[in-house]
């Protein structure tokens, strides 16, 4: 299979680069539009290692949120920020190797940027993927080989798994994250047992790291008893996770980052206001 140091290629509106890290895993960057003066976008993983991070980061609170849904309810994620689909991929995964049917598991997936939606679903619904850009069909291949061998799974029976979920409806795509989307009577959110904050930073997604959708996406999309965490560590996330009812757990960040933020809430300390589905 050939390897990429660095691709660029266009996905729709985005201009995109392919990056290889430090670990030998890939990150993305992108930039609207193929105007030259366009800026990029930060990548989306720490050059140190994109699968190494998520190793790092996600991994725990997705295997211990594994067993607080009651036997009767899905085990259930929202995952903040698609991007290359390494956190979906990776929880998807870990129901196959427990073995969830797939109306044991629902991922609930946030990404500003169509393109990425569209391109995570082809890849994994398209036997022939002829549309995507082969930088891009080896990356995902790329996360299911690291994902896989990690777990000791088949690559074509998670893919296959994959595309079960994706087909009845248990691992769903949607938009832009803001305030008025926790307002549509439409909006068939779901509180979660995990919930994985990979936005981009502040600098880059100011409204994202606002008091007022934090607030909404803890309030919303956390359950009763939920693992929360982030490769950020940011006071006001801190704070909002506080109010809400969650113990901060003091967590190394990764490749030399101080901190990222884990926190967790039990039902028995979950504030009366926060209902359960």
């Amino acid at each position: 299979m050939h390897e990429f140091t660095a691709e660029d290629f266009q996905l729709g509106h985005l201009a995109c680069s392919l990056l290889k890290t430090a670990d030998g895993s890939y990150s993305l960057r992108y930039k609207s539009g193929c105007s030259d003066n366009a800026p990029w976008t930060e990548p989306m993983h720490s050059s140190k290692g994109a699968w190494s991070e998520t190793l790092h980061v996600y991994f725990p609170a997705l295997l211990e949120s594994m067993a607080l849904p009651q036997k009767t309810e899905p085990w259930k994620v929202a995952s903040v920020g698609l991007g290359l689909g390494y956190n979906e991929i990776l929880c998807s995964a870990l129901g196959m190797k427990f073995g969830l049917r797939s109306d044991q598991l629902k991922v609930y997936s946030f990404e500003s940027e169509q393109p990425l939606q569209s391109s995570f679903l082809t890849f994994f619904k398209d036997s022939e993927k002829v549309s995507l850009p082969p930088a891009l069909k080896f990356a995902y291949q790329n996360i299911c080989d690291l994902v896989c061998s990690h777990l000791q799974l088949s690559q074509f029976e998670l893919q296959s798994y994959i595309t079960q979920l994706v087909d009845c409806g248990s691992l769903e795509l949607h938009g832009r994250l803001d305030t008025e989307h926790f307002d549509r009577p439409e909006k068939n959110l779901f509180q979660s047992h995990c919930v994985l904050f990979d936005a981009f930073s502040p600098d880059s997604s100011p409204l994202l790291w606002k008091v007022e959708l934090l607030e909404s996406i803890v309030t919303e999309l956390c359950a009763p008893s939920c693992r929360f965490v982030s490769y950020a560590s940011r006071t006001a996330l801190k704070r909002v996770l506080v109010s809400k009812g969650f113990q901060l757990s003091k967590t190394s960040g990764f490749a030399g980052k101080r901190e990222c933020t884990f926190a967790l809430r039990s039902e028995a300390t979950c504030p009366c206001e926060i209902k359960k589905d």
